[in-house]
């Protein structure tokens, strides 16, 4: 089991830190060797941690064709009912990998949906404002992306950890 941490040096108060990754995700991350990984059935987002589920959630979609398909007409419920259980968390984030140039192209490419980019930008603002979840698009640079993805991890776990030892 491994331990958050970014140092080296081992202290006697280290927490182990499980990443819980839901069964259905078809590409999972790479994440950074400080979590140790788990795969099984999560009932809200794509990511969580072993023992908060019930408090942390990170969603992925695995770019904007994924996130267009889920606030169209024929998936919306699903999708607004899917944001709602996300709401309730204390920890969230939905992480969107691509960046808005690349809304316009996937629209393009979806025309069944019958979208615009200003749809794309209403629902990107009312998923901050409306559900309170905070959204991340984090383009496919791979060095960029890494960064991002650690340091939402590490974010949650050491808000996690710091919750825990209160």
């Amino acid at each position: 089991m491994t331990y958050l941490r970014r140092d080296k040096r081992k202290r006697k108060d280290q927490v182990p830190v499980m990443v819980i990754i839901d069964d259905r995700e078809k590409q999972p991350w790479t994440l950074p060797s400080m979590f140790d990984v788990k795969t099984r059935r999560l009932q809200t987002g794509d990511y969580s941690f072993e023992g908060y589920t019930h408090v942390c959630s990170i969603e992925k979609k695995s770019g904007f064709p994924e996130f267009i398909q889920n606030i169209s007409g024929k998936h919306r419920e699903r999708f607004e009912r899917h944001l709602a259980r996300m709401a309730k968390l204390k920890y969230k984030a939905f992480v969107i990998e691509g960046s808005i140039h690349e809304a316009k192209r996937a629209i393009r490419d979806l025309p069944e949906t019958r979208l615009t980019v200003n749809s794309v930008y209403f629902w990107l603002t009312k998923i901050q404002i409306e559900y309170g979840i905070p959204v991340y698009l984090i383009g496919s640079g791979s060095f960029s992306r890494k960064l991002i993805i650690e340091n939402l991890f590490c974010g949650m776990a050491h808000c996690l950890l710091k919750e825990t030892a209160q």
